[in-house]
């Protein structure tokens, strides 16, 4: 079928459906008929088909009972249509957005019903930008854009205590914007959107700001000079039992070696690096890239090693068995064990570290390990 015959065909499904589930939910006449055109409107329809009929269902006016079959249709309705606005707003948010659900009808729903469809939200948060790379692969490299929203009571306290402090009941959100946004992690934000489980979409202008995205508070200038305390976790999956190097050659590649000379040579002697090492620490899932940041296991990391994240400036993640690596740009509230941290995180993956880099000829020994590594580095130093 073309995609030509397949849109007709879908059109004309929501079409009867809408007609047949208005009938339905009004109660006019018997419509049994509308049954197999609503579960063919689930496996054919498009996410706006769906969004017309709930709106259709929503101006019926009429009281659903639990559990009858007007209940029981709105319910997988409601389901099919939240599972593909999952889906869109990871691919093309402008058209989650153009499929939305005003509040007016979300709150005609049934209140048990009503987290099944996108709300529209005004909300001050934290932005965190993140980039991903893909070496092997560049066209595949990419950012990632997430939100921190605090009560008003605790975002105050944070910014009245200063680096470091106590944070509870923060609720982290991923953003996607119709357009890229070109800024550092840090700044304060407001931000109009839709948000859909732990999801939002947000239509900004060709700068990546406007009305719908007002930065209020400016992310803190790069601390981007003088000695980086810098905590590295070395870090495995339980599958393996394979550690490409020890912690003191770590200590010695990370701390001694080419990345610790480029970074001073290329900031003219204004910048170096020093800290500790932890590792090798096994976690309990399968190391697939070289991207993994502000996950759970580091609130047992800390505890097992005694570590004092507000000794640290940065957090280096190197993992084995994986390429790749990201990096938040700039530094980041970073909650662990309950204390909020403003601080840097950065991955790479060690498959291939002490191999050339590949990038080019250069004038001195530059393994695959010192060019991942001051990559990353350079966006947690605040490299957009």
């Amino acid at each position: 079928m073309s995609e030509t015959n397949r849109w007709f065909r879908v059109v004309g499904i929501s079409v009867i459906v809408g007609l047949c589930l208005t009938i339905l939910f009004t109660g006019s006449i018997e419509a049994q008929n509308s049954i197999a055109d609503y579960q063919q409107l689930i496996s054919n329809g498009s996410v706006q088909s769906l969004t017309d009929v709930v709106v259709q269902i929503s101006g019926s006016g009429k009281k659903l009972q639990s559990g009858s079959q007007e209940s029981a249709i709105l319910t997988s309705l409601l389901a099919r249509r939240k599972q593909l606005q999952m889906e869109l707003i990871k691919t093309n948010p402008a058209a989650f957005l153009r499929s939305t659900i005003s509040d007016k009808v979300r709150s005609s729903l049934p209140t048990n019903l009503q987290n099944e469809v996108e709300q529209e939200v005004t909300t001050t948060a934290y932005l965190a930008v993140l980039h991903i790379d893909d070496f092997d692969h560049p066209e595949n490299s990419r950012y990632r854009y997430f939100i921190e929203i605090q009560p008003k009571k605790t975002l105050m306290s944070r910014l009245s205590l200063g680096r470091n402090s106590t944070v509870q009941d923060v609720e982290r959100v991923e953003l996607f914007p119709t357009r890229p946004i070109s800024m550092r992690s840090g700044a304060q934000v407001k931000i109009h959107g839709y948000k859909l489980a732990g999801l939002m979409a947000l239509d900004n202008n060709e700068s990546g700001t406007g009305t719908n995205f007002e930065v209020t508070k400016e992310a803190p200038e790069p601390e981007a000079v003088g000695n980086q305390k810098t905590l590295v976790l070395l870090l495995k999956s339980k599958a393996t039992d394979s550690e490409p190097f020890t912690v003191e050659k770590a200590h010695e590649l990370v701390f001694d070696g080419q990345f610790q000379n480029f970074m001073k040579e290329q900031s003219y002697e204004k910048i170096s690096f020093s800290g500790d090492v932890y590792g090798w620490y096994s976690i309990d899932r399968d190391i697939e890239d070289g991207c993994m940041l502000s996950f759970p296991y580091v609130n047992d990391i800390v505890k097992e090693y005694n570590i004092d994240l507000s000794d640290y400036d940065r957090i280096v993640y190197l993992l084995n068995n994986a390429g790749g690596g990201c990096s938040f740009v700039g530094k980041y509230p970073f909650t662990v064990n309950g204390i909020t941290y403003d601080i840097s995180q950065a991955s790479m993956g060690t498959n291939r570290f002490d191999q050339p880099s590949g990038w080019g000829e250069q004038p001195f020994t530059w393994p695959n390990l010192d060019f991942v590594l001051s990559h990353e580095v350079g966006h947690s130093l605040g490299v957009v």
